[in-house]
């Protein structure tokens, strides 16, 4: 909903702001409520290290593999996917599950809003408070073009069936 998303904005830094994730130095990836991703841990004695895998949209195998700048990973087409992963260099990284995909899929664009987020000054993170209600990196309240607060729960369904 806003150019600040969109174009060179699509990004997954800008996603990570939308969704109250967070990617540290390339080297901590942090979903609330779960254990973080860190570099450091070692399989089979290879070192872990964050890594992003982009599939095109049906693909199941990668179509590139990041391991740098991976805040700067740009969105390039509808329905591509990606799998952030802790793993050694090389190691096989599947697509998503497929029920993944189809939630994914059959959700409403409404939940991702960035209205609001252009002209923002100083704002180095945003995220969804206990109530729902997206927040500024100060705390304060993101208003929708309306002047309402832009609320994940209460966002209006857009597929038929509702």
């Amino acid at each position: 909903y806003s150019s600040v998303a969109t174009g060179q904005g699509a990004t997954l830094a800008r996603f990570f702001e939308g969704t109250d994730t967070s990617l540290e130095d390339d080297a901590v990836f942090e979903i609330p409520g779960q254990a973080p991703l860190q570099e450091g841990p070692t399989c089979d004695g290879d070192e872990a290290i964050l890594q992003v895998a982009r599939f095109a949209p049906g693909a199941t195998e990668p179509t590139e593999i990041l391991t740098e700048d991976l805040s700067a990973v740009r969105f390039n087409e509808d329905l591509e996917m990606f799998v952030i992963a802790l793993a050694p260099l090389g190691a096989d990284i599947p697509p998503p599950p497929l029920a993944n995909i189809q939630a994914a899929q059959g959700s409403s664009p409404d939940v991702f809003r960035t209205d609001g987020l252009a002209g923002l000054d100083n704002v180095d993170a945003v995220g969804f408070d206990n109530d729902g209600n997206l927040r500024d990196a100060n705390g304060n309240l993101l208003l929708d073009d309306a002047g309402e607060p832009i609320n994940i729960n209460t966002t209006a369904p857009t597929n038929e069936e509702g």
